[in-house]
């Protein structure tokens, strides 16, 4: 692919999942009423802050810690179909959803981890919640978390799962490792593995730009 075609990282990493590795009828395209829902369902990720106490502290950091990610884990593909009720009951190896739904923590949770978007003083904020509350959850969320949550499913959309990133993660990790890790290649494809999740994310709004006499 010609790079000059494409004026960002995350278009570049886009532009050659959909060539090279993206199957046909795998990935729905969503708008409108069904986008913004399925939207509102991500949060962003959970950071803590450690203070590190005594002398002997190991750190650790993770090579390529978010494509592995995508590698191992099976996204909503196909067809997507809406449901009421206990969507539990389906293989949940088979089907990947996201539901409205009522949670409530076990018990007082030192760092309870669900997260739902929230308004404080007037700016929506990212929160972890004691306590009863509503959130739209995913599968993978749900199954993750039984042990500290009580969980009642209510509706949502449905859809089939599929490992839909795993050649390209192999792919462009493989052609990462060919070069030292002071070399402008390997950055080049550690920031394209890590641009193309959240392209599929992007709101969709069309800008165009024109030039124009008075």
């Amino acid at each position: 692919l010609n790079i000059e075609n494409y004026p960002t990282i995350s278009s570049l990493s886009y532009a050659i999942f959909r060539s090279k590795f993206l199957k046909e009828n795998m990935i729905p395209i969503t708008s409108g009423k069904v986008f913004i829902w399925l939207k509102d369902s991500y949060t962003g990720g959970s950071t803590d802050m450690y203070i590190p106490y005594g002398k002997d502290v190991k750190v650790y950091d993770g090579t390529s810690l978010y494509p592995s990610q995508m590698k191992f884990n099976k996204f909503p593909v196909g067809p997507i179909y809406t449901f009421e009720g206990d969507v539990t009951i389906l293989d949940k190896d088979k089907f990947y959803w996201i539901a409205d739904s009522v949670v409530n923590t076990k018990r007082d949770l030192e760092r309870p981890y669900l997260q739902i978007h929230h308004k404080i003083n007037g700016s929506l904020r990212t929160v972890a919640l004691n306590g009863k509350f509503e959130m739209k959850i995913h599968s993978c969320e749900y199954y993750n978390s039984l042990d500290d949550y009580d969980i009642n499913i209510k509706n949502g959309y449905l859809f089939q799962s599929d490992y839909i990133f795993s050649d390209f993660v192999d792919d462009l990790f493989k052609l990462r490792k060919s070069y030292p890790k002071d070399h402008p290649m390997n950055l080049v494809c550690k920031l394209i593995m890590n641009s193309l999740y959240g392209r599929f994310g992007m709101r969709i709004i069309n800008n165009i730009q024109t030039f124009l006499n008075k």
